[in-house]
C-alpha cells in the first residue's frame, strides 16, 4: 500500500483545513491486567484445575517449601501414600457392605438352590438317593451304578465364560440363570461406587483408577482362592467315585439276612450322599466362580475409562500455552522501571497466593455449567464423548473471568493499602507513586492546556482514598468507579488543532508524517477539504461526500 502511495505528486496540494478544532483522547492500561497477564495466569489456573480433575493435590505455596526438593518430594509422598491409604480403607467398607466375599456369595447360591429345589439342597439329595435306591435298576445295571449315573448328570457343571450354560437343563445352569441379575447387581453396585469416585475432589480420576485396581487385585485373590477350593473338592469328587465304582462290594451286600442288609444299605447311602454334597459344592463354587468373573469384568472396564479418562484431560492440558513468564513482563510497559517492576510483581505474587482460591473458583463454576446439562466429570468416562469438544471453550471464558475479578480485587487491595503505604518508612512504590511516574513517562508534555487525566479504577475500589493521595502528591487527577479489572489512565485534550492531532495519532514518526503528505497525490480520488465534511453525523453522511466512488474506510473527527 505505501509503494502504491509512493509516486510523484500529480495534483497541486489541495487548499488546507483551517480552523478545524479535534479532541484527543489517549489511554495507557497498567499492565498487570492487560490482556497478555490474564492469558497466562488463565491459562495456568486452568491447567491446576485439569491436573486436579486428574487427582494431583496442589500444594500451597505458603506452606510448603518448594526450595528443598527432597522435603517437597517426601511430602508428596507421604500425601500420596495416605490418600492411597484413605481409598482402601473405603473400598474396605464398600466390599464389606456388599457382602463380597466368598462366603457371603456361597450362602446366596445355596439360597438360590433352594428356592429352585423347593427344600433344602441336602434334604433333597437325601430323598434322590434313597428313591434312586428304592428304584428297580435297569437290567444290568446295579442299584449303585444307577444312584452315581442320576447323582452326575443332576450335578453335572459345564465350564464356560459366559453367565447362561449352554448345556443341559441341570441344577448348574438353573442357578446361574438365576444368579445372572444378582452378579450384574453386584457388578453395578461396585463399578457406581468406583465411577463416583471421579466425582470426589478427594480422588477423582487417578484415585478412581487407583480404587478400580486394587478392587481387581481384591477380586482377583477371590477368584483364586474360589479355584483352589473347586480344585480341592474336585479331588475328593474324583476319588469318591472311583472308590464307589472300583470297591462295589463295600457299599453293596449280597447277604439276604435283614440286618446285613440295612447296615449295607446305609452305609451305600452315607456314600452316595458324600459324594452328593461334594457335587454341590462344586456347583455352588462354579456359580460363585462365574459371579466373581462377572464383577472383574466391569471393573475391568472401570479401569480401561479412568486410564483413558486421566489421557484426556493431559491431551487437553496441551491446548491451554502459557506465554513465557519474561514476555509477559517485557510487554508490560514501554517505560519498564523500578516502579512498574514492584506493581507487577505485587499483582503476580497475590495471584499466586490465590491460585487454589482461583482453581476451585473455575471448578465451580465449570461444574455448574456442566450440571446444567446433566454432565458431571463421571458422564466424560463415556468414551463416546469428547472432552475437549465439551469443556476447551467454557473453560477459556469462564477461566479469564475468574482471574479478571481477581485481579480486580487485587487492584482495590492496592488501593485500600494506599494510606498505609505511605505511613510505612520501608523504601516501597505505592500506588499514587507509580500513577505519577507513568503519567510523567507516557505524556512528558503533561500538563497542557485543556487537558484532563482521568484514572479509572474497578467499582469496589474506594476512589475516594487514591484521589487524596493523588493530590498530596501535587497531581489532581479525577478518579472514576467503571466496571474494569484494573487500573486505566485516560487522557484527553480538548481544542486540538489538527496538526497536533496529527502528531497525537501517530505519536510523530516521521513514516506516517510522510506518507500524510502524499495522500494527495492520488489522482483517482476527488480529494475535499476537510472542513466540508465536519458537520456529518454518521458514516453514511460521511460516505455520501465521495459521490459513487466506493468506500472501504472513514475516518471522523469529532469539532
Amino acid at each position: 500500500f505505501c509503494l502504491l502511495l509512493d509516486k510523484n505528486r500529480i495534483s497541486p496540494a489541495l487548499p488546507k483545513s483551517e480552523g478545524v478544532i479535534g479532541r484527543t483522547v489517549a489511554v495507557q492500561q497498567l499492565s498487570a491486567a492487560n490482556r497478555l497477564f490474564l492469558k497466562e495466569f488463565s491459562s495456568q489456573v486452568c491447567l491446576e484445575m485439569l491436573d486436579c480433575w486428574r487427582g494431583r493435590e496442589l500444594q500451597d505455596r505458603n506452606t510448603v517449601s518448594f526450595t528443598q526438593p527432597t522435603t517437597f518430594l517426601n511430602q508428596l509422598m507421604a500425601n500420596k501414600a495416605a490418600k492411597h491409604r484413605k481409598l482402601s480403607e473405603a473400598l474396605g467398607q464398600t466390599v464389606d457392605k456388599m457382602n463380597l466375599n466368598v462366603e457371603s456369595l456361597l450362602n446366596s447360591a445355596r439360597d438360590l438352590a433352594r428356592q429352585e429345589l423347593g427344600k433344602p439342597p441336602q434334604q433333597y439329595l437325601e430323598t434322590m438317593i434313597r428313591e434312586t435306591l428304592n428304584r428297580e435298576p435297569e437290567p444290568g445295571v446295579t442299584s449303585l451304578e444307577s444312584a452315581v449315573s442320576v447323582l452326575d448328570k443332576m450335578l453335572s457343571v459345564q465350564e464356560s465364560d459366559a453367565i447362561e450354560g449352554d448345556g443341559p437343563n441341570t441344577l448348574f445352569t438353573a442357578l446361574l440363570a438365576r444368579s445372572e441379575t444378582f452378579a450384574n447387581k453386584m457388578a453395578a453396585e461396585l463399578r457406581s461406587w468406583l465411577q463416583g469416585l471421579v466425582n470426589d475432589p478427594a480422588s477423582r480420576v487417578d484415585g478412581a483408577h487407583y480404587a478400580a485396581g486394587q478392587a481387581h487385585s481384591l477380586l482377583q485373590d477371590l477368584i483364586s482362592a474360589v479355584a483352589r477350593d473347586k480344585a480341592h473338592v474336585q479331588g475328593k469328587i474324583d476319588d469318591l467315585k472311583l472308590r464307589l465304582t472300583t470297591e462295589p462290594d463295600q457299599f453293596e451286600s449280597r447277604r439276604s439276612w435283614l440286618p446285613f442288609r440295612s447296615q449295607s444299605t446305609a452305609k451305600l447311602e452315607a456314600a452316595l450322599l458324600e459324594y452328593g454334597n461334594c457335587g454341590l459344592k462344586r456347583i455352588f463354587l462354579s456359580v460363585v466362580h462365574k459371579q466373581l468373573r462377572a464383577v472383574e469384568a466391569q471393573v475391568g472396564v472401570t479401569i480401561d475409562q479412568t486410564q483413558r479418562l486421566s489421557h484426556d484431560l493431559s491431551r487437553l492440558s496441551k491446548k491451554f500455552d502459557v506465554p513465557q513468564i519474561s514476555d509477559s513482563i517485557n510487554l508490560s510497559s514501554q517505560w519498564f522501571d523500578e516502579s512498574v517492576a514492584w506493581y507487577v510483581q505485587v499483582v503476580r505474587e497475590r495471584l499466586l497466593d490465590k491460585r487454589i482460591d482461583l482453581m476451585r473458583d473455575l471448578e465451580d463454576v465449570i461444574e455448574k455449567a456442566l450440571s446444567k446439562t446433566g454432565h458431571t466429570l463421571q458422564r466424560f468416562l463415556d468414551h463416546r464423548i469428547e472432552i475437549s469438544d465439551v469443556l476447551l471453550v467454557p473453560m477459556r471464558e469462564h477461566a479469564r473471568d475468574v482471574v479478571s475479578r481477581a485481579v480486580a480485587a487485587i487492584h482495590c487491595e492496592l488501593i485500600d493499602a494506599v494510606h498505609e503505604e505511605f505511613e510505612t518508612d520501608e523504601p516501597t512504590f505505592p500506588l499514587p507513586q507509580l500513577l505519577q511516574k507513568l503519567i510523567q513517562n507516557v505524556w512528558p508534555d503533561s500538563p497542557q492546556e485543556h487537558e484532563r487525566i482521568s484514572v479509572v479504577i474497578p467499582q469496589s475500589a474506594d476512589a475516594s482514598k487514591l484521589k487524596t493521595q493523588l493530590e498530596a502528591q501535587g497531581r489532581s487527577l479525577s478518579v472514576v468507579n467503571l466496571v474494569t479489572n484494573g487500573i486505566t489512565l485516560s487522557r484527553r485534550i480538548e481544542n486540538v488543532s489538527l496538526f497536533q492531532f496529527v502528531q497525537s495519532l501517530t505519536q510523530g514518526a516521521e513514516v506516517y508524517t510522510n506518507l500524510a503528505e502524499r495522500l494527495h497525490s492520488r489522482n483517482d480520488v476527488d480529494w475535499k477539504p476537510i472542513t466540508e465534511i465536519t458537520s456529518a453525523q454518521n458514516v453514511h453522511d460521511v460516505s455520501s461526500f465521495a459521490e459513487d466512488s466506493d468506500v472501504a474506510q472513514t475516518a471522523m473527527l469529532n469539532p
